[in-house]
């Protein structure tokens, strides 16, 4: 290995972002392991896909019909381990039971030799995610092959936000992680602690939101055109974003849009004339292309008819949804388990200041008109956008609409408005930078009790005790000692951020 090169590793290996990693890698893993296993909406089924998909089940055989509301749709029948197909039951008895503990749950069979046949809803997804995390399956048995795919999961979604961060500090963007702060909700570390590609498709589009906007407003001081690392970034998490989940597509196309609407004068230009930009191109479509080649041929994802009757008057369904927007809101926040451990208030209350406060001195700073309608129109495109995907599906499956969704889309919001706030200097902008402070601890303790309350719900049940030393249900790390590496692990993100602070020079926004 040339000299310079291991000079490199060895720099970044013992840089801020080195521990950046680490501390957001364990942030997610203890939200893995202080979880019961199946926890996660919907974990069984994509449990059960990843193992299937990792033993080249890309497709299984589509069940009849469902006839019982209870059913999203039409199940797939795959084929894995014996230990594996019964992970399903292991949530049957607390999900959507807030008070009951989750030591209730079954310990999972030993593993015998051949596969037997399993139900999955999501065996009609993209294979991409379960490509990715469903490989501790063909080596670890039982609750351990869970753990794996729930740690893969935690470790990709790592990548994706290390990777966003990286370009969040630096010229032009010196406040842009204040967004990152607002943006990477207790909700998102939920979700990419599980196995759910919703997880890594949050992660991915944080990833490429950071990306596209840094290409159009790059600021040409050291070099005319932006650097092939952001061309890297936007190619690669654009890419595992389309093909996640049906509606990567769709949050990768207005990623795109808002990135345009707010590129600085020439930045398109200058974006579009680089080397790399050509390539960059021909990965997008090729990426495209495999996405929507899936769901032109993989239909089924909602395949029931006419369930929701009620539902066949699309008036209905959008008065439903905009009467359901707080909710959505809030679940963007948290909302843990099987929808049935809502984020506890100071946890919500500390994310509606944060937020309203960077969006309101957004609006307050001098930035560009174009830029501040971009904010305006974003806010609408999360409300209107999970609307217009649910009213052609509303009568077949229902409204299952959950905010975590929107989440791809919904993070651009604070991360627009920490790009509109990072030009503004004098004392007005070290009044940004002492809020901005202020955000650190007071998101860092809407972690930990967001953490705490979804742990103490399945150690207690909602109404058990506060605080017990020998709960009913214990994750692998126990109930007290996992809050309390939580807490140091929180204490030591929120110290490293405000440092970043002060070292915004030295982090770099254009690191390849």
């Amino acid at each position: 290995m040339p000299a310079d090169t291991a000079a490199r590793i060895r720099a970044l290996l013992t840089s801020g972002w080195a521990r950046f990693a680490v501390l957001l890698f364990a942030m997610t893993a203890l939200w893995s392991f202080g979880m019961p296993l199946m926890a996660s909406p919907d974990e069984p089924s994509h449990a059960i896909k990843a193992a299937a998909v990792a033993r080249g089940q890309l497709d299984g055989s589509l069940s009849e019909d469902p006839v019982q509301l209870t059913e999203p749709g039409r199940a797939t029948i795959v084929q894995v381990p014996t230990d594996l197909a019964r992970a399903s039951a292991l949530a049957d008895c607390f999900r959507f039971e807030e008070k009951e503990a989750a030591d209730c749950a079954p310990a999972l069979p030993e593993r015998e030799d051949g596969l037997v046949d399993a139900k999955t809803y999501a065996g009609q997804y993209p294979p991409l995610y379960y490509l990715l995390v469903g490989w501790p399956s063909l080596v670890l048995p039982g609750a351990a092959a869970l753990y794996g795919m729930r740690l893969v999961t935690a470790l990709l979604s790592t990548v994706f936000l290390v990777w966003g961060l990286r370009r969040l500090v630096g010229p032009g963007t010196r406040r842009g992680l204040w967004g990152a702060l607002v943006a990477l909700t207790p909700m998102v570390f939920f979700m990419a602690g599980t196995v759910n590609p919703n997880g890594l498709e949050i992660t991915s589009a944080f990833a490429f939101w950071t990306a596209t906007t840094a290409l159009t407003r790059h600021v040409p001081t050291t070099r005319p055109t932006p650097p092939a690392g952001l061309y890297v970034q936007a190619a690669v998490s654009g890419a595992v974003l389309v093909n996640l989940r049906t509606s990567g597509p769709v949050w990768a196309a207005l990623i795109v849009v808002f990135a345009l609407l707010v590129a600085r004068p020439g930045g398109i230009r200058a974006a579009l004339r680089a080397p790399a930009a050509r390539w960059a191109g021909v990965v997008a479509v090729l990426a495209s292309v495999a996405a929507v080649g899936w769901l032109l041929t993989h239909s089924d994802v909602v395949s029931t008819e006419g369930l929701h009757p009620e539902f066949a008057q699309p008036r209905l369904v959008i008065a439903v949804m905009l009467l359901s927007t707080q909710t959505f809101i809030e679940q963007t926040i948290g909302n843990f388990g099987w929808l049935d451990t809502e984020a506890p208030f100071p946890t919500v209350l500390a994310w509606f200041a944060a937020a309203s406060a960077l969006l309101f001195l957004a609006f307050a700073a001098p930035a560009a008109r174009r830029a501040k309608l971009a904010v305006v129109l974003l806010a609408g495109a999360v409300i209107l956008v999970p609307i217009a995907l649910t009213v052609p599906t509303a009568e077949a499956a229902g409204i299952v609409w959950q905010g975590r969704y929107a989440l791809p889309l919904a993070l651009g919001l604070p991360l627009l408005g920490g790009l509109l706030v990072s030009p503004v200097t004098g004392d007005a902008g070290r009044l940004l930078d002492r809020v901005h402070a202020l955000t650190i601890p007071l998101l860092a303790l809407g972690h930990l009790t967001a953490f705490y309350w979804a742990a103490r719900r399945y150690a207690e049940g909602a109404d058990g005790d506060w605080l017990s030393f020998s709960p009913e249900w214990s994750s692998p790390l126990g109930f007290v000692p996992a809050v309390g590496l939580f807490s140091l692990v929180v204490a030591a993100l929120a110290w490293e951020t405000w440092r970043s602070l002060r070292r915004t020079a030295d982090l770099g926004l254009y690191a390849s």
